[in-house]
């Protein structure tokens, strides 16, 4: 497809030349003149006249050209940015689930002491329902949440409960940090990750963490509780703060 300044360049040639032509040639009956004086003149017509018009075309391509590059550069910070953005991104998920597969390992090597015998019990799940079980009998013996605190430094002489708890506090709060406004991301990227780390979080071990942040009062248990955007997937799958 031809350019149309080119067209329009071409046409206003065309119709200065056609206007001369007919004013004198036409109207006034003057044929081609043998003065080079004459053709002069003709020639500072011409120029004349078609000067100020391709020198606007001139200065609009010009223009055109500033705003197509003024674009293009545009373009290519948003694309250098977005990729920033995904190297960003993929770091961060590597770092977040070598998180989640530390918080398996404290789970498989999580137990805590029988009172009864004083003996571990024995894997982590088994650990995580024999506290709620314990709990749940606490509870219904009319124990305050200051009791069932202490039953669970009895049972936990080497803060194991609490180990899970941090890890999984470190886990949301590198999240809502690192996936920051500032940092470039938002409400959508924190909440995808947030509800992975629920998602990916064995049931039980969530169940602990949650038991935990209810009656350890820490500044992990404290972050956790004021974390809106936690709370709020929490709710949504029906897992609230105080289930016990």
């Amino acid at each position: 497809m031809a350019n149309p300044y080119i067209i329009f360049a071409a046409v206003a040639m065309i119709v200065v030349m056609a206007c001369y032509c007919i004013k004198f040639f036409a109207l006034f009956g003057y044929g081609f003149s043998a003065d080079s004086a004459i053709w002069g003149q003709f020639g500072d017509y011409m120029g004349g006249v078609l000067n100020p018009i391709l020198s606007f075309i001139s200065i609009t391509l010009l223009i055109k050209s500033h705003n197509l590059q003024n674009q293009s550069n545009h373009d290519l910070r948003e694309q250098l940015q977005a990729n920033k953005q995904t190297e960003k991104l993929r770091s961060f998920s590597t770092l977040f689930f070598n998180m989640l597969s530390s918080q398996k390992s404290l789970l498989d090597d999580f137990k805590i002491k029988r009172l009864s015998d004083n003996q571990k019990t024995g894997t982590g799940v088994e650990s995580i329902i024999f506290i709620e079980d314990q709990v749940e009998i606490l509870r219904n013996n009319g124990a305050e949440d200051s009791r069932i605190l202490e039953f669970l430094n009895e049972i936990d002489d080497q803060d194991r409960i609490f180990g899970i708890l941090r890890a999984f506090y470190i886990t949301v709060k590198i999240v809502s940090e690192k996936l920051s406004a500032p940092n470039g991301f938002n409400a959508v990227d924190r909440k995808d990750h947030l509800l992975t780390l629920i998602n990916f979080t064995d049931f039980a071990q969530l169940r602990l963490i949650i038991l935990a942040i209810q009656f350890i009062d820490c500044p992990a248990s404290q972050y956790l509780r004021s974390n809106s955007e936690l709370i709020s997937l929490l709710n949504e799958v029906k897992l609230g703060l105080d289930l016990y």
